[in-house]
């Protein structure tokens, strides 16, 4: 995806690229659009594990309680498709559905909060 010129300067302006080296104009742009690829990917990299492990959480706590997922499916209203897709990592988890779930899994959501966030990859 590209980025204009004046999205780039908004983000400068803003504080959200900072760089060392003044190049040339054209070659600023396209060190300024390489610097936020970069940021965003690392950016995208680490939320993606985190949410891994909070699904790898959500499937843990299910599997502790031997529920199925057609049964967490019908307890929290969704189809059974949802949560399957959920638990495959094809599905984010709101923090509204993930504080349900825990309940009716019986596990208190700041403990899961606390073990996912000590976990560290």
């Amino acid at each position: 995806m590209a980025i204009s010129r004046a999205r780039l300067r908004r983000m400068v302006w803003k504080g959200s690229i900072a760089f060392k080296d003044t190049p040339s104009d054209n070659k600023l742009w396209s060190h300024l659009a390489a610097t936020l690829a970069y940021v965003r990917s690392s950016r995208a990299s680490r939320q993606r594990a985190e949410h891994d492990r909070l699904v790898q959480a959500i499937v843990s706590m299910r599997e502790e309680v031997k529920m199925s997922q057609r049964e967490l499916a019908r307890r929290l209203g969704w189809k059974q498709q949802s949560v399957i897709r959920l638990e495959r990592g094809e599905r984010s988890v709101e923090l509204v559905e993930f504080i349900d779930i825990c309940r009716i899994l019986e596990r208190d959501p700041n403990e899961v909060f606390a073990l996912i966030s000590s976990v560290r990859t």
